[in-house]
């Protein structure tokens, strides 16, 4: 039985499917439309750590996931879907803990 989810977040092993209902007049186009060719959005294996931000992995992770996993479908599925990108981030906390450093390698990509 498939699940209507309103809202979730997209992580390292999250996969996206596009299926069509039987009344949409919505086509969906594509090289393949079977389950075996679909891929994660999102490179799981992709090392924070040669990014240069050592200790801040996960945090950094996290930043990245939230702020881009929508910029990597294609601007007629993010319109489709209703979906809006992330327009800012704000970093906060104590002096010394990373803020500059990783907006220094996010704008560096």
């Amino acid at each position: 039985k498939k699940q209507k989810i309103e809202i979730g977040l997209v992580v390292g092993n999250s996969q996206v499917a596009f299926e069509k209902a039987e009344s949409s007049s919505l086509t969906l186009i594509g090289k393949s439309k079977t389950r075996e060719n679909r891929q994660s959005i999102i490179n799981p294996d992709w090392n924070f750590e040669k990014m240069g931000i050592g200790g801040l992995d996960k945090e950094f992770s996290d930043i990245f996931r939230r702020a881009f996993a929508s910029r990597v479908f294609p601007p007629e599925i993010v319109e489709q879907m209703g979906c809006k990108h992330v327009k800012g981030i704000l970093l906060y906390g104590p002096p010394g803990c990373g803020k500059t450093l990783m907006a220094r390698q996010i704008g560096k990509m």
